[in-house]
């Protein structure tokens, strides 16, 4: 296991960990989750974000720099169903897409809370 991969997991269980086990609600949860997202998962520059909808479903469509024609990564966040978005994910998913030099579709499905 590499030394970054060390430093996150130690992060993760001495910080997320407890603060996940003082969570009293999902939607407590998913707001924390929001935040953390915005200070972790930044967006890369000069990332184009367009929001759609394909067959009734909201999508997050990202590029970063020009795409391969014909080409589209399907990106499903994890969560389980309880917390992230198509929005908390952006950064991660645009920096895919510009390594990948393809197109990254992020789905907003609802979540558990919000049934």
């Amino acid at each position: 296991m590499s030394f970054r991969l060390r430093a996150i997991n130690g992060l993760m269980r001495t910080l997320v960990r407890p603060k996940l086990a003082r969570t009293a609600t999902p939607e407590e949860a998913c707001r924390d989750f929001d935040r953390a997202a915005r200070l972790f998962f930044r967006k890369p520059p000069f990332l184009c974000h367009l929001k759609g909808e394909i067959a009734g479903l909201p999508v997050h469509s990202l590029r970063s720099g020009p795409a391969t024609p014909g080409r589209l990564i399907l990106y499903i966040h994890g969560g389980a169903y309880f917390s992230g978005s198509g929005e908390t994910h952006a950064g991660i998913a645009g920096r895919l897409a510009r390594l990948t030099r393809t197109e990254v579709c992020l789905p907003d499905y609802r979540l558990l809370q919000e049934a």
